[in-house]
């Protein structure tokens, strides 16, 4: 990490235009330090707050080889206690969601540490860079069940993919094959273990009641109308093929979560893509 960017990391959604053109050639575009400054400052779009710690890659391998912290640790508790516990961590490419309370999920300080451990350890694994770990606000989403090892809370999320600021198509993201496969009991808002033929009922639902089921008339839900608003604000900051993620918060509202190369992320077939 240059040390003349350090500043510009920690500045989360004050960067200015010039450093973000810095940014821009050191980074690859799906790299949370690329997207966020294009989006940080547009309005009318909920956004988790959000504060960068820089470190690099190969620290955090040297980390995981035992040899020291790949980053300044009073930043990162700072950063926490900044935006207030309970906390969203990530690297700016990877969040190691499945496994969630053991990684970018933290409740607490004491927390923090172990997470950033195995979040390091995941992004490894998957042989992902690290140029910042990212601090942001959790906000909590509408929660229809848990799934997976690390019982993470699935949401209402819709992809977007947007080519040179037009969009092409969008998807509701959680398929029931990607629950099943994972082969670990899904679990109600109670922590009861449900069937898969509840679970299946409660996506297929909540993809009518959000507006983008199969029966879906014009009438279902004003949030759709609502989402479709704020992504074609964010679209148009963008050249290339890209993905946009939002998910439903608790209160109703959409959150922009998650953006990446449209060529790096996930899309099931359709017109589109064909």
């Amino acid at each position: 990490m240059p040390s003349e960017l350090k500043q510009i990391y920690l500045k989360g959604p004050d960067i200015t235009q010039e450093p973000a053109v810095l940014i821009e050639k050191r980074v690859s575009p799906t790299s949370m330090l690329y997207w966020w400054p294009k989006v940080a400052d547009l309005s009318g779009i909920r956004k988790p707050k959000t504060v960068f710690i820089p470190t690099d890659t190969l620290k955090c391998l040297e980390f995981l080889d035992g040899k020291g912290w790949p980053l300044d640790i009073e930043e990162l508790e700072a950063a926490c206690s900044e935006i207030g516990y309970p906390v969203f961590m990530r690297t700016d490419h990877f969040s190691g969601k499945h496994s969630w309370g053991k990684t970018c999920f933290v409740q607490n300080r004491e927390h923090l540490l172990p997470n950033l451990s195995r979040l390091l350890d995941e992004s490894a694994m998957n042989d992902l860079p690290v140029n910042a770990m990212v601090i942001r606000e959790y906000i909590p989403m509408f929660t229809l069940f848990y799934a997976f090892h690390g019982r993470m809370p699935v949401n209402p999320e819709i992809r977007f993919f947007a080519r040179d600021g037009k969009i092409e198509c969008w998807h509701w993201y959680w398929i029931p094959e990607a629950i099943k496969k994972s082969g670990v009991p899904v679990l109600d808002k109670d922590g009861l273990a449900i069937g898969e033929e509840r679970w299946k009922f409660i996506l297929e639902h909540n993809q009518e009641s959000c507006g983008f089921g199969s029966n879906y008339s014009g009438t279902c839900h004003r949030n759709r109308e609502l989402l479709f608003d704020m992504v074609w604000k964010v679209a148009p900051q963008f050249d290339g093929y890209w993905s946009i993620d939002f998910c439903l918060s608790a209160s109703g509202e959409w959150v922009l979560i998650d953006m990446a190369e449209g060529e790096k992320s996930w899309h099931p077939e359709c017109l589109v893509r064909r």
